[in-house]
């Protein structure tokens, strides 16, 4: 692999063979060594032992990118109309700000969202809270006005299984994002009758939805959850909402 911190110098370093085709690194860096708007860039190279051996880079063109993103100082609740909270997600297929027939700001994914319209992909989009907060011995309340738009999964289906196929999901992760775990089950426009009879009144020869939302589509959502064992009592948690679109 060669890896470049802040567009610096390429370092090349050796990956450790493990079971089957999968291979690892260790990259060691300080945090020092990083800020809010710096970059870590890398690529995969690969020989094979061939006489005149073949090369292979990936990405063929250019090179990986990874964001660093900061979290900042824990607080025991949190609140916002995101008139002023620029600063505090980090989005990803995500956007902070107004849209057309609502009159006050929202988070937002792409209208519509996107597909991959491939076998055996999927898009994952989400919008993390970059301000964690303390998780209380009682447990963890997130209250949030919502419209969901989002493709219904087969009645019956359980959320985790393929016939779920699209879905919105709060998570939470206890160790500043290396794992998350959902905060409730995942749902999509079937968890209100309203949206499940707008998604589905209006669908194209493509099976696309056409309907359009406005602000008569807001519900308001209560999530209270509690993750004993799993969350020592005074652990600061981050939050994300995770919009998940799978390949059709």
């Amino acid at each position: 692999a060669e890896y470049s911190i802040r567009e610096g110098e390429w370092i090349s370093i050796g990956l450790e063979p493990l079971a089957g085709d999968l291979y690892k690194t260790v990259l060691s860096v300080e945090e020092e060594d990083f800020s809010e708007t710096d970059s870590l860039r890398y690529r995969i190279i690969a020989y094979d032992k061939a006489g005149s051996p073949n090369l292979r880079v990936s990405p063929s063109e250019g090179y990986y990118a990874v964001s660093i993103v900061t979290a900042t100082d824990p607080v025991e609740r949190y609140s916002t109309n995101f008139s002023d909270a620029f600063d505090d997600f980090y989005l990803e297929g995500f956007r902070t700000g107004d849209a057309d027939g609502f009159p006050d700001r929202a988070l937002h994914s792409e209208h519509p969202y996107a597909s991959p319209e491939e076998d055996n992909s999927e898009f994952d989009f989400f919008a993390i809270l970059r301000v964690p907060v303390i998780y209380d011995p009682s447990g963890l309340t997130i209250a949030f006005d919502e419209i969901v738009m989002v493709e219904p999964g087969e009645d019956g289906a359980l959320f985790g299984t393929d016939d779920f196929y699209d879905y919105v999901v709060i998570e939470a992760s206890a160790d500043y994002g290396k794992t998350w775990f959902a905060v409730a089950d995942g749902y999509d426009s079937r968890y209100r009758s309203a949206w499940m009879n707008a998604y589905t009144g209006s669908i194209d020869e493509e099976g696309n939805s056409l309907y359009v939302p406005s602000v008569t589509d807001i519900y308001d959502h209560v999530i209270t959850a509690d993750f004993p064992g799993l969350v020592e009592p005074g652990s600061p948690l981050l939050i994300r909402f995770r919009l998940h679109s799978d390949p059709y």
